[in-house]
């Protein structure tokens, strides 16, 4: 975070302040400790820094009970359980709002819990990571008239989106595709292999 290479460049994430520090891009919290290293950095301004913050915080309590990868039971065991007991109204807020729902994945229903996620909480948080990936890839800035919309899919929307995403990579947009375990970014034909997460969602900036 305090590494002198980051400071007093334009915000990777509002190009309106000059940055304080590096940010992770991909917020080390979402990890294990083992796998914290080597994690993309981009410039944040001190404001950027802190809405980014407020929605890591709260989405590294929430995400990892969706969590698919192979280190997701780890994940969910190890990390969260402390991150509750330090914030008993997201506890209470998990609790009063949890329900069991019957999921059906490759014709196979099974019984799960749902939790309430607040509302464009994690298109807030992707929107974020877009603009940062744009920077630390290509060393392009977002610009804030330039609109950036996340999209959280289903899975026909995911397949659909696939179909068509290389007819927008030559219109200089690029595709964020979170799925099992990997984030690709795809521009210009290239399929970058990056690490992460959960689910699968896709993100187009352009």
């Amino acid at each position: 975070m305090g590494s002198k290479r980051f400071k007093n460049l334009d915000c990777a994430y509002c190009v309106e302040q000059k940055s304080v520090a590096g940010d992770h891009i991909f917020a080390r919290e979402f990890f294990l400790p083992v796998d914290r290293d080597q994690l993309p950095q981009a410039p944040v301004c001190a404001r950027c820094n802190n809405e980014k913050s407020k929605l890591e915080h709260y989405l590294t309590a929430i995400l990892p009970f969706a969590g698919r990868h192979n280190q997701s039971c780890e994940t969910l065991s190890e990390l969260v359980p402390k991150r509750l007991s330090r914030n008993q109204v997201l506890h209470r807020e998990l609790q009063e709002g949890l329900m069991y729902v019957n999921l059906n994945e490759g014709g196979v229903t099974s019984k799960t819990i749902a939790l309430p996620i607040r509302e464009g909480t994690i298109e807030s948080l992707f929107g974020y990571i877009v603009r940062g990936l744009s920077w630390y890839h290509w060393g392009t800035y977002i610009n804030p008239d330039n609109e950036i919309e996340p999209l959280i899919l289903t899975a026909d929307g995911a397949r659909f989106f696939r179909r068509i995403s290389f007819h927008y990579a030559q219109a200089n947009m690029f595709w964020l595709i979170l799925e099992r375990e990997r984030l690709y970014m795809r521009e210009s034909k290239v399929l970058i292999p990056l690490r992460y997460l959960y689910g699968a969602f896709g993100f187009m900036a352009g």
